[in-house]
């Protein structure tokens, strides 16, 4: 996943790229009636993962940002 964060001008003051690992620990299971719904919980599961990830670090860059400072 791919997050870029502009600013008014559209000027890119973030950017990063977020990939999920190889697997994403879950439940297990060998057979289920609805297979579909257990996929889709995971990668949701995933998704909310990136999406915290990304929003920390968006925090501590605009942080950086209002103090003045760069990594």
């Amino acid at each position: 996943m791919d997050v870029e964060l502009l600013n008014n001008h559209g000027a890119t003051l973030f950017r990063r790229q977020y990939a999920t690992p190889d697997y994403f620990e879950g439940e297990t299971y060998f057979a289920s009636g609805d297979p579909g719904e257990k996929v889709s919980r995971a990668t949701h599961l995933a998704l909310v993962h990136l999406l915290r990830q990304a929003a920390a670090d968006v925090r501590k860059e605009l942080s950086r940002s209002a103090m003045g400072t760069q990594e």
